[in-house]
């Protein structure tokens, strides 16, 4: 078949094999392109029409955040006018900050707090509770510590959060005198416990306190100084208090007791005052004084002796013969 092409082709003149020549030439390129055309179409999807969107303008959120209005100290509660409410973008507002001031306010600060600073919950207490101990005193009072035995502190079960009525009790020469000091008091803890530990396995509301010493009460000003004093005379007593007590006492009630083989020393009833005798005197008698005569003497002193007087002249009874 090439031989016959071959032929054909020797038999065509000049003009004939340029025409030819030209044509094979079109059907090339027509091929070609209609297989660029098909590679393009099968590698890039039709385009689609691209429809412009007006651009968005990114708007600015602000957001109302609680700042301090002064420098605040550590575990001082939050008040209102210690607080006020800023403008912040939204993007510089720190996680746990607050909106609104009543949600601080009554709160205790856990650190120091700077002026215009934001305050979040990683700077405050939830309640008075979580500031440790000083957090367990009501504000109008305060705590005071007097010593305590197994006898005096109710055996140990009496419990940080329980009420107790504190006597007083003074010995005298065998009288013992009890009064009722204070009553209704708040004790806050015992041998430096604050509270039952929820955790141990050995805990139980009615378990005593071993060797209780020490009792800390909650006390308003004037009641701790009348405790301190009380405790220098005499010695401490605690009574616990039921949940609900019926009764109450009077504050300065006293019960006083003698005891049976004592002696008691005792004032004498008063008695009234005799009159003082007076003491007779026994007369004196006169020693005979005894005088030494001499000569004459003798004979005139003995005229005198034997001499009758004016009365024995007048009786005649009385007449002594000499």
């Amino acid at each position: 078949m090439s031989s016959r092409l071959f032929d054909w082709i020797s038999k065509l003149d000049f003009r004939q094999i340029v025409t030819l020549a030209v044509v094979i030439a079109l059907i090339m390129f027509a091929l070609a392109s209609f297989s660029i055309w098909m590679l393009v179409q099968h590698e890039t999807p039709e385009k689609e029409v691209e429809v412009e969107t007006p651009k968005v303008v990114p708007q600015i959120v602000v957001k109302k955040v609680v700042v301090a209005n002064v420098t605040i100290a550590p575990k001082t509660i939050l008040k209102e006018e210690m607080l006020t409410v800023k403008d912040f973008l939204e993007d510089s507002v720190p996680p746990g900050a607050f909106s609104n001031v009543s949600e601080l306010v009554g709160k205790p600060t856990k650190v120091a707090v700077n002026a215009n600073e934001v305050i979040t919950t990683q700077k405050i207490f939830d309640n008075v509770n979580q500031i440790g101990f000083v957090g367990t005193i009501p504000p109008d009072c305060r705590a005071v510590s007097v010593n305590v035995n197994d006898i005096t502190g109710v055996a140990g079960f009496a419990k940080p959060g329980d009420r107790v009525d504190v006597m007083l009790v003074e010995r005298n020469e065998g009288v013992a005198t009890t009064s009722v000091l204070l009553q209704d008091v708040l004790l806050l803890s015992i041998n430096q416990n604050m509270g039952v530990n929820k955790n141990s396995e050995d805990d139980s509301s009615t378990k005593a306190i071993d060797n209780p010493s020490l009792a800390t009460l909650a006390l308003r000003p004037e009641e701790g100084m009348k405790l301190i004093s009380a405790s220098k005379i005499g010695e401490i007593y605690l009574m616990l208090r039921p949940f609900q007590a019926w009764t109450e006492y009077s504050v300065g009630e006293e019960y006083t007791m003698k005891s049976i083989k004592a002696k008691v020393a005792e004032t004498p009833a008063p008695t009234e005052e005799k009159p003082k005798e007076v003491e007779k005197k026994e007369p004196e008698i006169e020693q005979p004084k005894i005088e030494i005569l001499y000569g004459d003497d003798i004979e005139k002193e003995t005229e005198k002796k034997f001499a009758p007087s004016a009365e024995s002249k007048s009786t005649p009874e009385n007449v002594v013969d000499s």
